[in-house]
């Protein structure tokens, strides 16, 4: 699985889930419902093949390290990095 291959939104909850965010944290940062997230989660898990948290974790965090240009994460968090 490629990142150009996920969507938006996934690209944005992969990146706080890198970060090491809890479901929650990243529900109140991009102001989604919890279960919202849970839902992208465990798809980001199924296409990236991620057997754990902490694989989807380590993939993001590789995957959106070998990116180009700036990354937005959106939300509140961007102002404070």
């Amino acid at each position: 699985m490629e990142w150009s291959e996920l969507t938006q939104r996934e690209q944005q909850i992969a990146r706080y889930v890198a970060r090491g965010l809890t479901n929650k944290e990243v529900a109140e940062e991009i102001l989604l419902n919890l279960r919202a997230v849970m839902f992208h989660v465990y798809r980001l898990m199924e296409k990236t093949g991620s057997k754990s948290r902490d694989e989807l974790r380590l993939w993001g965090a590789a995957q959106d390290s070998n990116r180009i240009g700036p990354t937005s994460t959106g939300g509140k968090a961007e102002l404070e990095d």
